[in-house]
């Protein structure tokens, strides 16, 4: 059955029509347990007895009424939309001249987010859906009275497309309503995707099989998606999918969705999409991909050559489960990491960024940890005791989701030096989805990339988030514990971690809290943590108001964090008080604020390997400025700088940073950052200069380069990579990796590189 097309609906109201025939269960969120709402309500009634500011209309107009105010509990008209079968799939070209989107249902009910919610859209959009045995097909038409004012700029692959105007797609084609995927199309073209996870979580390290492209004319502007069955997991089955659409215009700073229109929930939250209905089985084939790849690298400076090759392949054995090996596994297209200069005296965390342990990285997430102590991180995999990178020999990825379970196995083998063989590293998750959008988990892991001895970690976790408290508010909570073992050699008295969290994630008020104990023993060899041996205490309160005129936020808060050993007694402590940040309409911000610290050095370090820091215990108060430009202009700038103590001497900071735009696809940036430490053991300045070059010949070919430099290592490194992406799945690399040592005033040359990877994907 196709749905009419349907008026923008009256600004009262939040939703479109239901269609009868839906299951109660997708109509409307259940009521969550007695817990939450007892919890709501002491939260609510603290945090809103100020009450929401209201808004007056940016154009002129008035704060809507929202019908369901006073009756928070009724249930949410959930927007359907409905997907025609086509027989002749569209040419992908961005312009909507194919006689077969004249089958859709167009969809147009799209409500203001931002500035002013509830409020009719500025401008219209226009979706429709059309699908075939193979592939979804989604159009966009985002009319625009000033074409000559939208921002596009943006082409390159999992860029910041945020900074033009852009479409965000959120599909759930299994309809958790807690997990799905993200596509996201700038005006010019720029892609990015991310996948859904524990209802709201990104994890923009996915990269889909999907195409997109884009056009602008007199009447704005145009995004056509074609996303393969083979790309995406889905019930075979025929039935509903969850699916959001939003459009921001990025001159306004306007935002408007079509379903879950609040500041509150996010796109990016599957709980909150709508229906989408009439599509039938898709037919993914055999869902085996094989990926060989050739790797060529010439060592400029010892003249030699040499090549590998490597080999990935996909097996989906359902629609909703993947297996993947890896044979010789080559990172040579990785982008390098940000220089960084530590000025602590505990480990620096990087992300990951290679491809084969970022694809479904999601499923291995954990208590809603982000950094430490997490149990699973995968930078360990490929490093050797001495530091060193070592080859993946061969890996095997499971993941999936069967029913109400969600699950992931990952096992490596790391080459080591001849006389000590192969070392093999496993890692094992399972999540039970439960109420609503909550799940409960266990972890398990095994071996140790740096050292010969055996370690072992088990670990398990509750993650609950209660949505459409009190209105349109969330409330979450994670409680984790884990323990390790290690060898005999080692001690395994106290191995054991545990801690928990809970976040008020609202509008006007915001909080988080969070507490932790990390036993003495507690060593995770495939994890990361930054201390052993203590306590953690973290906690943050945020107000937030919307005034009119030129204003859109302004937020107060404070916070603070503190170390202690397993007596309690203080190792680090800071507090924020306050914390000011203004945002304007046009995206330009301001911020202040000043921080108190206490560090207690029961014995003494180096810092930057050459100050000395004794033993005792240091105060010490900074205040911080920061500003910057809106990402919308030409020529976006930000800057910040922050003056005061540091353990018993004094420290300044500065950052200057620029972006520039100057065509479509070309952005040119530079940073530099000072560090000046004056303390009585010795002074010192660290200096980090970047520059970035980013060019698009078009959508699928991409030149980036990056300049680096530093007086701690006097090293000037240069990586400039190249990629074509001929097809979807299927690329060719060029890497040029370029380093320069400095020796007094004389610059000699390190490592100097030029790699070459083809890799091409055969779908069956």
């Amino acid at each position: 059955m196709t749905l009419p097309a349907a008026p923008p609906p009256s600004p009262a109201l939040r939703g479109t029509g239901v269609r009868s025939g839906i299951p109660q269960d997708r109509r409307r969120r259940r009521p969550p347990p007695a817990l939450a709402p007892l919890l709501a309500g002491v939260i609510a009634g603290l945090m809103t007895s100020a009450g929401a500011t209201s808004h007056a209309a940016l154009h002129g107009a008035s704060e809507p009424m929202d019908a369901r105010a006073d009756q928070p509990w009724l249930p949410a008209l959930i927007p359907v939309a409905h997907a025609a079968r086509t027989d002749a799939a569209p040419v992908i070209d961005g312009v909507l001249d194919d006689a077969c989107w004249a089958q859709a249902t167009p969809i147009e009910s799209f409500i203001q987010v931002e500035p002013l919610p509830g409020v009719a859209p500025t401008e219209r959009t226009t979706v429709r859906v059309l699908w075939d045995d193979r592939a979804l097909y989604i159009a966009i038409r985002c009319h625009d009275r000033h074409p000559a004012q939208i921002l596009a700029r943006q082409m390159r692959r999992d860029s910041n497309v945020s900074a033009d105007d852009h479409v965000t797609i959120i599909l759930d084609p299994v309809l958790t309503r807690r997990s799905g995927y993200l596509l996201r199309v700038g005006a010019a073209g720029g892609r990015y995707d991310a996948l859904v996870e524990d209802g709201a979580r990104l994890r923009a390290e996915w990269d889909g099989t999907w195409i997109a492209r884009t056009t602008i004319d007199d009447g704005g502007w145009t995004a056509e998606f074609e996303i393969p069955a083979a790309g995406i997991a889905f019930g075979r089955q025929d039935g509903a999918w969850g699916l959001n659409i939003e459009r921001v215009i990025r001159r306004r700073n306007e935002t408007v969705r079509w379903a879950g229109a609040t500041r509150n929930r996010k796109i990016e939250s599957p709980a909150d999409a709508g229906l989408l209905e009439g599509i039938g089985a898709l037919d993914p084939g055999h869902g085996l991909t094989v990926k060989p790849s050739m790797v060529g690298t010439m060592d400029l400076d010892a003249d030699s050559l040499r090549g590998a090759p490597s080999l990935d392949v996909f097996q989906r054995l359902s629609p909703t489960t993947t297996l993947a090996i890896t044979l010789n596994t080559d990172f040579a297209e990785v982008e390098v990491d940000d220089r960084v200069v530590n000025l602590t005296r505990f480990p620096l965390f990087f992300p990951e960024k290679r491809e084969f342990f970022l694809q479904d990285a999601g499923v291995f997430s954990f208590g809603g940890l982000r950094r430490s102590p997490i149990p699973f991180f995968s930078r360990r995999i490929g490093i050797g005791p001495d530091g060193r990178p070592r080859d993946i020999l061969a890996g095997m990825k499971l993941t999936g989701r069967e029913r109400s379970l969600s699950f992931g196995t990952l096992v490596v083998q790391m080459d080591e030096p001849r006389d000590r063989g192969q070392r093999t590293l496993a890692v094992g998750r399972a999540l039970l989805n439960i109420l609503d959008e909550s799940t409960l988990g266990i972890i398990a892991t095994h071996g140790n990339p740096a050292d010969p001895s055996d370690r072992s970690l088990v670990g398990g976790d509750l993650n609950l988030r209660f949505g459409g408290l009190n209105g349109d508010r969330t409330l979450e909570a994670n409680l984790w514990v884990q323990g390790t073992h290690s060898g005999a050699d080692l001690a395994n008295r106290d191995p054991v971690a545990f801690g928990g969290r809970i976040a008020w994630p609202n509008e006007p008020w915001s909080f988080s809290a969070y507490a932790a104990r990390i036993g003495r023993d507690f060593r995770p060899a495939l994890g990361f943590t930054e201390r052993i041996g203590r306590h953690e205490y973290n906690a943050n309160l945020r107000r937030r108001w919307r005034p009119d005129g030129p204003i859109r936020t302004i937020d107060a808060s404070i916070g603070g964090n503190a170390w202690t050993d397993l007596s309690n007694r203080l190792e680090s402590g800071s507090a924020t008080l306050p914390e000011f940040d203004v945002t304007m309409e046009t995206g330009d911000s301001l911020g202040t604020s000043v921080l108190l610290q206490r560090e207690v050095l029961t014995g003494p370090f180096n810092l930057v390997g050459r100050i000395p820091i004794g033993a005792g215990t240091y105060d010490w108060t900074r205040l911080a400025l920061r500003g910057g430009t809106s990402t919308n202009r030409v020529l976006a700038a930000r800057a910040g700088a922050s003056v005061g103590g540091f353990y018993d001497g004094e420290r300044r900071d500065a950052t200057i940073a620029a972006d520039w735009r100057p065509a479509a696809g070309v952005l040119l940036s530079a940073e530099y950052q000072v560090n000046d430490l004056d303390l009585p053991s010795g002074d010192f300045i660290v200096r980090i200069g970047r520059l970035r070059f980013d060019a698009m010949l078009s959508p699928d070919i991409s030149w980036s380069t990056l300049v680096q430099w530093d007086n701690v290592s006097e090293l000037l490194g240069l990586s400039s990579r190249l990629r074509w992406e001929v097809r979807p799945g299927s690329d060719l690399w060029l890497v040029i990796n370029h380093a320069m040592a400095r020796d007094d005033d004389t610059w000699t040359t390190g490592q100097s590189e030029v790699t070459t990877k083809v890799g091409w994907s055969f779908r069956f």
